[in-house]
């Protein structure tokens, strides 16, 4: 109960007043890749323990001391949807490597020159982003990481293409209780074929998790961009040790999820998430998110 009372003056302490109308830049920071992340809401700055950790924080990739893959799909209304896969290495216990890939695809979009029943052709939209990740473990209880990333968008006939940089560090204040902080987008932009030039607004996400109980997991990360902030919150209980179930809020959206961890051998795990949510872009639309991770021993 120390640890549940630490967790919200904690909270509180870095919350203080805030606004809960962020807007974003860029596309993929509207989006919860990962289904445990997104059943808790995408408070995971803190968590980032993950395949997903490489979006989140990528400090976090060093606390994986096994080869990990996995994979994600989002289905979202009016033909939408999101994919994520990413693959983490461990060089050794005081340094990891990764390498993701991520694509917000919209298809059959109708195309028109006039104002007429019938589309004169239709297309698809994406926005594709590589990552290289790197982390770092300076100290038993501190951890930077850093990506690189390269990004690729297509609108109709028109194309782009672009750069940008995220920094994260994970500190573990105790055993149970970690700080995680990520710099999203520094220094991003893609410029299209049309010479349109887009600068992305760095994100600065701070996150808390603490674990009161062994089978507990409480965790809530704030983001700003400029002046505005989002919060979120999400909980995590563990039930017969392989299955675990979640929740998480932000703004008035509410989430929630499951999850199974399988042992298909001794050298190999194998982690099924689910978890459903209300679509940001569209008000009380619903969005299901399946993912997999697996990890190799």
């Amino acid at each position: 109960m120390k640890l549940l009372r630490l967790f919200v003056v904690v909270l509180l302490g870095i919350c203080g007043p805030v606004s809960l109308h962020a807007q974003y830049t860029n596309l993929f920071s509207e989006l919860i890749p990962g289904a445990r992340a997104m059943g808790l809401q995408g408070a995971y700055t803190a968590v980032a323990n993950d395949y997903s950790s490489t979006f989140y924080n990528p400090a976090g990739i060093v606390n994986l001391h096994h080869v990990n893959f996995g994979f994600m799909h989002t289905q979202l209304p009016l033909n939408r949807t999101m994919d994520m896969m990413a693959v983490i290495n461990p060089l050794s216990l005081r340094q990891a490597i990764g390498v993701s890939f991520g694509a917000f695809t919209v298809r059959d979009i109708e195309a028109r020159q006039e104002n007429s029943l019938t589309p004169d052709y239709t297309f698809d939209t994406y926005n594709r982003m590589v990552w290289l990740s790197y982390a770092y473990r300076i100290t038993r209880f501190f951890s930077f990481g850093a990506n690189v990333k390269f990004l690729f968008g297509k609108l109709d006939k028109h194309s782009s293409n672009g750069t940008g940089f995220d920094v994260g560090a994970k500190i573990a204040l105790h055993e149970r209780v970690s700080l995680g902080f990520m710099a999203q987008d520094i220094g991003t932009s893609q410029k299209w074929n049309t010479s349109t030039v887009e600068k992305f607004d760095t994100i600065y996400h701070l996150g808390l998790a603490v674990k009161p109980e062994e089978y507990l997991l409480l965790t809530s990360t704030i983001r700003q961009v400029g002046d505005e902030y989002l919060w979120s919150f999400g909980s995590e209980l563990v039930l017969m040790q392989i299955i675990k179930v979640r929740s998480g809020l932000q703004d008035k959206n509410l989430s929630y999820g499951a999850g199974i961890t399988l042992q298909m051998s001794s050298h190999l795990f194998v982690i099924v998430n689910y978890a459903h949510s209300s679509d940001p872009l569209i008000d009380g639309e619903p969005i299901q998110t399946f993912d997999f991770n697996v990890q190799l021993f």
